[in-house]
């Protein structure tokens, strides 16, 4: 029996596609820093906690690197976990 890790996401939904995008969290593998991707679009919001900062369409692009430690590639970061989640503050009830 294979078991796979929800994909865990913000119940606020994405303003840089009208809201047809759901906020993922993603973990960089190096440095474990969560930022926020659409899911439509792949925008990255490098501060879950502030959806007014974004980089549109960087997690597509393959130079774009961890807003923190500059050494893995957005499109690498694996799904976040929910104690990661809950570290940065939000509570079971913000996300699904």
């Amino acid at each position: 029996m294979n078991f796979v890790n929800p994909i865990w996401e913000l119940k606020t939904r994405c303003n840089c596609c009208d809201g047809n995008g759901e906020l993922c969290f993603s973990t960089c593998p190096e440095c474990n820093n969560v930022v926020l991707i659409c899911a439509e679009v792949g925008t990255v919001y490098p501060n879950p906690k502030n959806l007014t900062q974004s980089i549109f369409g960087a997690s597509l692009e393959p130079s774009f690197l961890c807003p923190h430690c500059g050494k893995s590639e957005v499109s690498d970061f694996r799904d976040s976990n929910s104690d990661e989640i809950q570290q940065l503050g939000f509570t079971p009830d913000e996300y699904q």
